[in-house]
């Protein structure tokens, strides 16, 4: 049997991750799912108390914008703690090495679960909640997402007058999967204060690299920049070439942290 890898393994400690998960945090997830309900209901509530029954107060798609990303962060914060923090206690962390899986299947399990499971629920409980509140209460509700959205392709969105087009949720999924993995190997790190300590490192390392780019800028080097950009055509190729370097960026990120979350996880004893 391969040590490393094996498929019906795997499996099978996938299927026993993804019911740790639903355990753990599957009634979390049901109210996550359920911020727009609450969110208009708020809403309704307050409207009726100061007796402005009669406005029209228009739920658009700033509305769902707000309900996702609320649901989003408040799902990125706590999902991992949730699901994943109790490996660092003594009792939960040794049941979970004692589990029949290679520190690559728990690992491979753990990203999966992470970047790929929960967000999906996430969206299927919001995308619930939106219609339910557009057919039961059409007339203050409006239309579901879908129909708000119709005409609009938000893989391709043209920004007039120019000719550049933005992928609106190319971005969305790239911070979901950067941002998630944080706050995983927080969550893996840390016995306490997982969350709060993950901020702060995140903080420490954003304003040391902020403090070291400033310092290796100097005159000549801006200049540089500066000349290079002047040789591009037009707005479009500097957006492009922008768009290329934080690509690079956030893929290295993303690399670094997977590779942290590995690292550790190969570590842990109790």
């Amino acid at each position: 049997m391969n040590n490393i890898f094996n498929i019906r393994r795997f499996s099978n400690y996938f299927m026993y991750d993804l019911r740790n998960a639903k355990n753990n945090y599957g009634l979390s997830m049901v109210v996550v799912g359920l911020i727009p309900v609450i969110m208009f209901a708020f809403s309704q509530t307050m409207i009726w108390i100061v007796g402005a029954e009669n406005v029209d107060v228009v739920y658009g798609v700033s509305f769902r914008i707000m309900s996702m990303i609320l649901a989003t962060t408040i799902v990125m914060l706590t999902s991992p703690v949730k699901m994943y923090g109790r490996i660092t206690e003594r009792r939960y962390g040794s049941d979970w090495l004692l589990v029949p899986a290679s520190t690559f299947e728990k690992w491979l399990s753990m990203v999966l679960v992470t970047v790929l499971v929960v967000p999906v629920v996430m969206v299927a409980f919001l995308l619930v909640s939106d219609t339910f509140l557009s057919l039961v209460f059409q007339a203050r509700y409006g239309e579901n997402i879908f129909s708000a959205l119709d005409g609009i392709n938000i893989f391709a969105f043209e920004v007039v007058p120019s000719e550049l087009s933005i992928n609106l949720v190319y971005p969305f999924i790239i911070s979901w999967v950067s941002s998630s993995l944080v706050f995983t190997l927080g969550a893996v790190c840390f016995k306490r204060a997982k969350v709060a300590k993950t901020i702060l490192i995140c903080m420490v390392i954003g304003v040391f690299f902020s403090l070291f780019f400033s310092a290796s800028i100097n005159e000549d080097s801006l200049n540089l920049v500066l000349e290079n950009i002047c040789d591009y055509d037009g707005p479009e190729q500097i957006v492009r070439m922008v768009n290329n370097w934080l690509n690079i960026l956030s893929f290295a990120q993303i690399v670094v942290v997977m590779a942290g979350l590995f690292f550790r996880l190969k570590t842990i004893k109790h």
